[in-house]
C-alpha cells in the first residue's frame, strides 16, 4: 500500500480515496486570512484480481481471471458432461496456461475430472471443443479419446467412462 497520484486533488492510498478540497488561499501582511482543507474518504474496492462487483458467474460457479468455473461434484461421462456445460452457455473446460491448469488441479479436490480436450477420431489430434488446437503444454497419458485432469497429470480414457467434470466460460 502506498499513495499514488490520481488527478490534482486527489490523493490515492489503496484502498481508500481521499480527494482534497482546499478553500481559496490569501497571503496579507505576510498572513495567510484562511485556510480551509477537507477531505472525504471513499472506499476503492480492489477489482483486479477478485471478481467484478456482483456475482458475474451465478450460484455454484467460481470467478478466476475473468473466466467463470463449475466444479461438479456428479459423475458422467465425457459427452454428457459437455452438454450439461452447454446447457449452462459453457464448455467443459478451455485450459491455455499453464496458470489456468495449475487453478484447476488445485481447486478440483483429488477427483478426477473431465476437461474439454478430445482427439479428433480422423487426424488423431487433439483438439479443443471450441475447436482450438491443443499446444502440448502438458502431457496427456493413455490412447483414448477424452482427456480428464488429475492429482498429477493428464489422461485420456474411454469417454463413456463416468468422472466429475468442470465447465469454464467467460464471465458475464
Amino acid at each position: 500500500m502506498g499513495i499514488r497520484y490520481r488527478e490534482p486533488g486527489f490523493i490515492d492510498w489503496l484502498p481508500w480515496e481521499f480527494p482534497l478540497h482546499t478553500g481559496a488561499l490569501s497571503l496579507c501582511d505576510g498572513h495567510f486570512n484562511y485556510i480551509l482543507v477537507a477531505w472525504e474518504f471513499h472506499y476503492i474496492p480492489e477489482c483486479q484480481q477478485s471478481p467484478p462487483c456482483g456475482a458475474p458467474c451465478g450460484e455454484d460457479w467460481i470467478w478466476y481471471r475473468g473466466k467463470c468455473y463449475y466444479f461438479s461434484e456428479t459423475y458422467d461421462e465425457w459427452d454428457n458432461s459437455q452438454s450439461y456445460c452447454t446447457f449452462h452457455n459453457a464448455s467443459l473446460a478451455i485450459v491455455h496456461t499453464q496458470e489456468e491448469m495449475d487453478f484447476l488441479g488445485k481447486f478440483k479436490g483429488p477427483q478426477d475430472h473431465w476437461i474439454g480436450l478430445h482427439r479428433e477420431t480422423e487426424k488423431g489430434l487433439w483438439v479443443w471443443v471450441d475447436g482450438s488446437s491443443f499446444n502440448n503444454m502438458f502431457r496427456i497419458t493413455g490412447t483414448f479419446l477424452c482427456v480428464y485432469i488429475n492429482d498429477v497429470h493428464a489422461g485420456s480414457s474411454e469417454c463413456h467412462e463416468k468422472k466429475r467434470w468442470i465447465c469454464n466460460r467467460m464471465d458475464i
